[in-house]
Parts: C-alpha cells; structure tokens; sequence
C-alpha cells in the first residue's frame, strides 16, 4: 500500500524557499554534453571571469550533487567500516592479547 503525504506550508515560508532555490547556481557539468565535460568547456565561463578579475563567491557555481557530501558520506562510512575492520583483523592477528 502506497500512501502520500501532503505538506501545506505558509507563505511565508514557501516564499522564503523559493528564493534560496532561486539563487541556487546549477553546476554547468551536470548538463554538459561528453565532449563539453571530456575538455572542460563547461568551465570556461567561469575561466574567462577569472581571467578578467578575482573570482568572488558568488560568480562559484554549485558542486554537481554527485559530489556533495550527503552523497558521497554515506558510501565513505561503508567503505570505512571495512578498513577498520580489516585493520582490526590486521592488528589481533600480529599483536594479540
């Protein structure tokens, strides 16, 4: 059985998440073709900008959400886990009690 869940909120705060997803600034990357992302094409823009003057926070585009971190920490703590595992194995069997 499949259910859904429907939030109401106010305004108030509908509005206010509406201008943080607004100034949001989607990594160029994520919609690059094979060759644009092969040369790094995408990143010219923001090269030029650079060229012409400092590069400020707000010319930074966001990181592509295949690299952000509420992806990535969940598969690093698996892969974690197993070397503290192996290095515990690793130490009882040359250093036991």
């Amino acid at each position: 059985m499949s259910s859904v869940c429907f939030v109401l909120l106010p305004d108030s705060v509908l509005k206010t998440y509406q201008k943080v997803i607004a100034k949001q600034k989607l990594c160029p990357e994520v919609q690059a073709s094979y060759p644009s992302q092969l040369f790094f094409h995408w990143m010219l823009g923001l090269m030029i900008t650079g060229f012409k003057r400092e590069i400020k926070i707000d010319d930074v585009f966001d990181l592509n959400p295949r690299d952000q971190g509420r992806r990535l920490n969940p598969l690093f703590d698996i892969y974690w886990d197993k070397e503290v595992k192996k290095a515990e194995a690793f130490n009882k069997s040359y250093f036991p009690e």
